[in-house]
């Protein structure tokens, strides 16, 4: 629902897996790559004793099993990848910032496809490139001060079960470790009270996290993330 969630229903793979097919039936193709999330990539949750991914086609269990299907019933040197389902969203920006800006300046990452400042993902690119002092994104409105996700992130910053927690985190406590905020900013002058203090020991270690690729089961034997 609006201003939260992705316009997009998940579930789309199933659509772009075929379609993937068919182009790559036309040349040499040996891998359908596909854009999933880091945060949907392998997070479950516990029902009557199982595990079960909780973003469905997105996970990695899905795409195993998608990926056998097509070796067994399509052909067995077409394959799945999702090239960025190991790097989380901070790594991502600050990779795209290091290494070539121009294509973060060309990014299109909010959920409704014009910037808003109310999204998800908004809010995070918002406080990403706050804590990187860029000036990537221009948002239709301020999400410090209209982003109800962004107002919970601060005022419930012990609530780590919230989307993007980890990341938005790291980029609120680099923020107040910088001072690159002004005493009207009343969120930010809440989170250098309150949350910064309980936080800020933690914070190199959630960097870490979040600066490590990830284990992906269908890692291609030569693919590297360093170069």
């Amino acid at each position: 629902h609006f201003p939260i969630d992705n316009a997009i229903p998940h579930g789309r793979e199933l659509v772009l897996i075929p379609i993937g097919i068919a182009v790559g039936s036309r040349g040499t193709a040996g891998r359908i790559t596909l854009g999933h999330e880091y945060n949907a990539w392998k997070r479950h949750i516990a029902y009557q004793g199982r595990d079960i991914p909780k973003c469905d086609t997105q996970s990695e269990a899905s795409n195993i099993v998608l990926d056998d299907y097509l070796a067994r019933f399509y052909s067995s040197g077409l394959h799945l990848f999702s090239p960025v389902a190991a790097l989380s969203d901070y790594l991502k920006f600050k990779l795209l910032a290091q290494l070539d800006l121009g294509a973060l300046e060309c990014t299109s990452a909010c959920f409704w496809g014009r910037n808003c400042g109310v999204c998800a993902k908004c809010t995070l690119h918002y406080l990403l490139q706050r804590a990187l002092s860029l000036d990537v994104f221009q948002f239709r409105q301020d999400p410090l001060t209209t982003s109800t996700i962004l107002r919970r992130m601060i005022l419930e910053f012990s609530d780590r079960s919230q989307t993007n927690w980890r990341e938005m985190q790291v980029a609120l406590c680099s923020i107040i470790r910088m001072s690159a905020f002004s005493a009207d900013e009343e969120l930010l002058v809440f989170y250098a009270s309150n949350a910064f203090p309980v936080l800020r020991d933690e914070l190199a270690l959630i960097e870490l996290e979040l600066s490590t690729p990830q284990p992906v089961a269908l890692l291609p034997q030569r693919f590297r993330y360093d170069r």
